[in-house]
């Protein structure tokens, strides 16, 4: 997760080294990367983060059999975003 600061109308991102950042202003590409730290003018600049990390989803699923008994499956789902 970045840290955005606050000084005199501007702020200043610093993103993790496991985060793909990009900073557009006005349609353009301004920064684009892995663990950026930067400058901004937060009425002017649009901001988006990506984990590039592995990531890791917990799932339970509930069913009930045609003769009534409850089965439960439990399933571990890792997943890594390669091409932000």
């Amino acid at each position: 997760m970045a840290d955005i600061t606050r000084r005199l109308g501007w702020r200043h991102l610093r993103g993790a080294p496991t985060a793909h950042i990009r900073h557009h202003r006005g349609g353009k590409l301004l920064h684009d990367g892995p663990g950026l730290s930067f400058w901004f003018r937060a009425l002017t600049a649009a901001l988006s983060e990506v984990p590039v990390d592995d990531r890791e989803l917990a799932m339970t699923f509930h069913a009930r059999t045609s003769d009534f008994q409850d089965v439960t499956v439990q399933a571990t789902v890792t997943y890594r975003i390669s091409d932000p």
